[in-house]
């Protein structure tokens, strides 16, 4: 120490016992506030790693009187340049994962290949800072690196190639944390990816899937947020022009809870076979668990809507349609039996003079749960009289719809726009599984015009039906009660 000026030496005493524990402090603060943040591994390593090199290399080298040329200078010369290249690459990193973060969010994937690149070029500037401090050419010290790296590649040639493969996953950013991927299995979903193995989380289980294996296979990926496909197909005899299968398909389609909307429902011809046309449709759902109760909800809505429409289904042999089902006039119910149960229903009450015209002109119709048999603001064309199952009228509101009146299995379903062809100010659905007699407007008012009691009746039930649906309404009620349904229904 008699070599260092006094003002020099107390200069350099003091930046080490102040400013050092004074920047610790900062730092620790400020890691503190950026807790969880991209920035907080590089302020660690400064905070814990360069500066307390950077104190010792001020001891050794300002406060010290060891020789210049001795070991304890080279030593420390060479921890702190390593530590310093690499806290500036660590920075470099962080700026430039938030830099491409904040371009399209999707920085996590390939972390792991900035991180191996910012290790090799730590090597390399480690080789390049060791010659220098310690004189050594590096000729001689990367070939003593080259032979160690054939015999350090020879014992770990299984781990190196998973090393590849995964750097071949990550760099090529095909997916992300959060993207879906289409196994054998089904869908599964990206929670995790290192140079390892990609793991991935599907029916409440983690599946660790290797590097080697996501490298080698032909992927479906599907972006976070992106909807799925849900769908079936289905045939057709040939005898039905296309035009109204798609029609009556889509139908069925749109009404599917599970979808991400109406407008996601689609249906086309998928190929002409021996005996008839095999039709593609489906929907569209907002992740993998719905497609499964999708599809089996878009089965049952065509087994319900293609009959209506009277279009039947064939049987195959590859198992894709399981049921033939007749056309909706020939449903296993004629002119006769649709007789019988319109009496028996009651909802026709007194003799009827053109009930056997009334019943050849009505059909069967079935509605699954929550199909619509009348939306709002569709013309109404037909009456319907409920054989079994249950059925709501709702209205519109800015809320969403309300209930304000339920069908019971006997009760008719009227309203004054069926008679003059006019939208319906309600919507009629099905609570549960129901089955109907619909009767269209014309046949009706053939028969009314033949029974004027009859007509005065359903006129009566008419105007007494809509009042109570008018003073529900007016009261605010969500739903009728059962004893305001009851009092209503006695008076219609």
């Amino acid at each position: 120490m008699t070599n260092i000026p006094w003002s020099s030496f107390l200069a350099w005493a003091a930046v080490v016992v102040l400013g050092y524990p004074l920047v610790t402090l900062v730092l620790s603060e400020v890691t503190r506030r950026m807790e969880g943040s991209e920035t907080t591994r590089p302020l660690k390593v400064i905070q814990n790693a360069v500066l307390p090199a950077v104190a010792l290399w001020v001891l050794i080298h300002k406060l010290s009187s060891l020789p210049s040329d001795g070991v304890a200078f080279k030593v420390i010369d060479t921890i702190v340049g390593i530590l310093v290249l690499y806290a500036v690459l660590l920075i470099g990193q962080t700026v430039l994962l938030a830099a491409r973060r904040a371009v399209d969010g999707r920085a996590q994937a390939p972390r792991l290949f900035h991180e191996l690149g910012a290790v090799f070029i730590v090597i390399v500037g480690g080789a390049f800072i060791i010659s220098t401090v310690w004189d050594i050419k590096l000729t001689t010290l990367f070939g003593a690196l080259g032979v160690g790296s054939v015999v350090l590649g020879l014992a770990l040639q299984s781990v190196i190639g998973g090393l590849a493969n995964g750097l071949i996953v990550l760099s090529g950013r095909h997916f992300a944390i959060g993207d879906w991927l289409r196994l054998d299995q089904g869908y599964a979903k990206v929670v995790q990816v290192d140079w390892r193995a990609v793991t991935l989380e599907a029916g409440g289980e983690r599946i660790a899937v290797p590097s080697s294996k996501i490298a080698g296979d032909t992927l479906r990926i599907v972006r976070n947020g992106q909807p799925f496909g849900a769908g079936t197909s289905i045939v057709v005899p040939s005898a039905y022009p296309p035009d109204q299968v798609i029609a009556a398909l889509t139908e069925a389609a749109r009404s599917i809870p599970e979808s991400i909307g109406p407008d996601s429902a689609s249906c086309q011809v998928a190929e002409w076979t021996a005996g008839g046309i095999r039709y593609a449709v489906g929907v569209l759902v907002d992740e993998p668990g719905k497609i499964g109760r999708a599809c089996n909800t878009l089965l049952d809505r065509i087994w319900h809507v293609l009959p209506r429409h009277g279009i039947s289904l064939m049987r195959t042999g590859d198992g894709k349609v399981v049921e033939v089902i007749g056309g909706a006039l020939d449903w296993g119910v004629t002119a006769e039996e649709r007789v019988r149960l319109i009496v028996n229903s009651g909802a026709l009450r007194g003799p009827v003079t053109g009930i056997e015209e009334l019943a050849e002109a009505s059909r069967i119709e079935r509605y699954a749960p929550g199909e619509l048999l009348l939306a709002h603001g569709a013309p109404a064309t037909a009456f319907y009289i409920l054989l079994s199952g249950s059925l709501s009228t709702a209205i519109d509101t800015p809320s969403g719809p309300r209930v304000v009146d339920r069908l019971s299995p006997g009760q008719m379903f009227a309203i004054r726009q069926i008679f003059r062809g006019t939208p319906s100010p309600v919507s009629l659905v099905a609570d549960e599984a129901s089955e109907v007699i619909a009767i269209p407007d014309s046949a009706m008012q053939r028969m009314l015009d033949k029974n004027h009691k009859l007509a005065t009746d359903i006129d009566a039930a008419i105007d007494s039906r809509a009042d109570m649906m008018r003073a529900l309404i007016s009261n605010g009620a969500d739903v009728e009660t059962d004893d305001t349904a009851e009092r209503a229904r006695s008076r219609a």
